[in-house]
């Protein structure tokens, strides 16, 4: 999905399905010669990930949908997964200090089901300038931690974007927006292909 303007997704290519047996991951180059020789394709101050994934069965350990690493000290920049112990979903940042900020959902994510599962950091529904809040969605529900003044560490991106580590099952329609999505918008996206 490239997204619909005005809002672009970073991501040049359209990732539409992915079968994972656990044992393997997809690697997408953060620098692509001729086009983005920074390293800086998916660097965001603000950002929403949406993926829709299916386990096959429990995770033995955590699932890493997607992440981006930054330089120079492989810090996270964004990262949307699975806790192994409940299959509650999770979002999170590490922030410029090295301190890991985590939201994590309500509810266990359902074997050998479709769910729709996201994540956002970015400013919060008054639109203040410092009120960030960090967001994880799992189908229609949102659960948010305040975040203000707290910023994800971002830069040149470190290693490859990750995606589908540990992972057992399916996983598609990945997309990863360089700006936080209303609630409205992300919910609005449920469910479409």
């Amino acid at each position: 999905d490239m997204g619909t303007l005005p809002r672009e997704s970073t991501s040049p290519y359209v990732m539409r399905f992915l079968h994972n047996d656990g044992t393997g991951e997809l690697l997408v180059p953060g620098d692509v010669p001729g086009e983005d020789d920074d390293g800086l394709r998916f660097n965001a101050e603000e950002w929403t990930i949406e993926v829709m994934v299916r386990l096959d069965e429990t995770p033995t350990e955590d699932v890493i949908l997607v992440q981006r690493l930054v330089e120079p000290y492989s810090q996270v920049h964004f990262e949307l997964g699975i806790r192994a112990s409940d299959r509650v979903p999770y979002t999170r940042f590490q922030a410029i200090s090295g301190e890991d900020y985590y939201v994590y959902g309500e509810v266990p994510v359902p074997l050998n089901e479709w769910m729709h599962l996201g994540g956002r950091y970015g400013q919060d529904s008054t639109g203040g300038l410092v009120n960030r809040q960090l967001a994880v969605y799992q189908n229609f529900v949102r659960t948010v931690r305040d975040v203000t003044n707290v910023l994800p560490a971002t830069g040149n991106q470190d290693g490859d974007l990750l995606i589908a580590r540990n992972l057992v099952g399916d996983i598609e329609e990945v997309r990863i927006w360089k700006e936080a999505l209303s609630d409205e918008e992300v919910i609005s996206r449920i469910g479409q292909q």
